[in-house]
């Protein structure tokens, strides 16, 4: 009870508040209208100080409806007496609308073969630069920065984006069927919806892709080439990563496919070949481990390209596969193997293991021969230690498909292979910004040689002309 009583005296004072307030203005000789004279001329000054505000800001409002007063609605003065603020605004609406008309009858008078204007909709010529005033109306305007503050828009006073001006005739503020928007807003406004923003992201990935595979590639001077695929929801995508003699890395090119297999990693090579990738004086192919991706470097480069295999690949596919027991010490062999002074060495040591695993993990003990040779390529080379360690795993591919990885992390479902290509191609030019040199770039010149060296070697006991390349 003492709270509702509380309620009904605050309920009270601020009724007494705003009869107060409201005495004290009927008092003001300012604030007083009497008589429709005046109350028309405090109206004018309204619409004054309203379409100064708007004219040349927001709207170009033709001198002819800018002026109140009522020349063709037959309305008695005394009307306007003891009208409130609403009904004397929906009177001034009718006035303005009337007013136009006028416009429209005077115009066929200086027109007369001009189509007739009695109908609302044919009204919009009049009123389109004024929105949102009568249900005739249509919108056309910009705004602008009217950085001269002379309310005309001049040359080098821009726009401002994301806005569209429309007559909203339910006031919902939303633009529904039928509610029209001037031409010149059409043609000139920029749009921010989600549907222009897919739209041009589209376009630019396109181009993006466009780009990255038509760059030719006679002028790279390929040392190392790293393949990979990424997994895409559904899609995969073939990824080619170069090393230059220099040790700068360039995003080669990639190709789209259902699996990681050797038709799409055929292709892509392929495709590098025609647009220029020389490999006649060798190369060194660096892989995961996928035998469709060492098929398809084979099919395609034939003798001119060394395989190696990814040996942290190799070493994670066979600790994960052993009892945690066995983990430590399987490390210390792997490690020692890599670490072999000669190829030799480094198999015997890998053999011995496997012999060792054989009646514990036989599946494992398998693995371990699987591929031996190409486990082993850059010690067979005769690498330093710096540059086998940057060469003998895909570190440098698998920086690339993090950031790949990291560009296409929200996308929900992946419509096509156009879509995934696109999207790809531009995360590869995204990496291509923050790639660093080989950290053994200055290791290169002897894997060069090395490479020269078998190429030599392989053209003394069987000649390798360069038809074998895939065309």
């Amino acid at each position: 009870m003492t709270t509702m009583t509380s309620r009904s005296r605050t309920s009270r004072s601020r009724t007494s508040r705003t009869g107060r307030a409201v005495a004290a203005l009927d008092e003001d000789p300012a604030r007083r209208i009497e008589g429709p004279d005046a109350f028309r001329g405090w109206m004018q000054d309204l619409s004054d100080r309203t379409v100064d505000a708007l004219a040349g800001v927001h709207f170009d409002i033709p001198a002819e409806i800018r002026e109140f007063a009522d020349r063709g609605a037959q309305i008695d003065e005394g009307a306007l007496v003891g009208l409130d603020i609403g009904e004397a605004l929906a009177l001034h609406h009718l006035r303005f609308e009337v007013r136009l008309r006028d416009i429209a009858a005077e115009d066929r008078e200086r027109r007369p073969d001009a189509p007739a204007t009695e109908d609302r909709s044919q009204l919009q010529d009049y009123i389109a630069p004024v929105p949102l005033i009568a249900r005739s109306c249509s919108a056309s305007g910009t705004k602008f920065h009217d950085l001269d503050a002379d309310g005309v828009r001049d040359a080098g006073e821009p726009g401002l984006p994301g806005f569209r001006i429309w007559a909203d005739y339910d006031h919902d503020g939303v633009r529904d069927a039928g509610e029209p928007v001037g031409e010149e807003i059409d043609a000139s406004s920029t749009s921010t919806s989600k549907t222009s923003v897919s739209e041009m992201f589209i376009e630019r990935t396109r181009t993006a892709l466009s780009e990255l595979m038509s760059r030719r590639l006679d002028d790279v001077r390929l040392a190392v080439m790293m393949l990979d695929g990424i997994e895409l929801k559904g899609r995969c995508c073939v990824v080619a990563l170069g090393i230059d003699t220099d040790g700068v890395k360039h995003p080669l090119g990639l190709w789209d496919g259902s699996t990681e297999n050797a038709t799409v990693a055929t292709t892509l090579l392929a495709n590098l070949v025609e647009r220029g990738l020389d490999v006649e004086q060798g190369v060194l192919v660096v892989l995961d481990g996928a035998k469709a991706l060492s098929r398809a470097v084979r099919d395609t480069f034939g003798g001119f390209a060394l395989i190696q295999r990814c040996q942290v690949h190799k070493g994670r596919n066979i600790i994960e596969r052993l009892d945690p027991s066995l983990h430590a010490g399987v490390k210390k062999v792997l490690r020692q193997a890599w670490d072999s002074p000669t190829a030799e060495q480094a198999e015997r040591v890998l053999k011995n293991l496997a012999r060792r695993l054989d009646h514990d993990a036989p599946g494992v003990s398998a693995s371990i021969l699987e591929g031996l040779d190409e486990m082993l390529t850059v010690i067979r080379l005769g690498l330093p230690d710096q540059l086998r360690r940057s060469l003998g795993c895909t570190n440098a591919i698998e920086s690339l498909m993090a950031v790949l990885r990291q560009v296409c992390r929200n996308v929900k479902r992946w419509r096509d292979a156009r879509m995934a290509l696109r999207w790809t191609g531009t995360a590869m030019l995204e990496a291509e910004k923050s790639f660093r040199r080989l950290k053994a770039h200055k290791q290169l010149p002897i894997l060069r040689a090395a490479l020269l060296r078998h190429q030599q070697a392989l053209l003394a006991d069987q000649p390798i002309a360069s038809k074998n390349l895939a065309a």
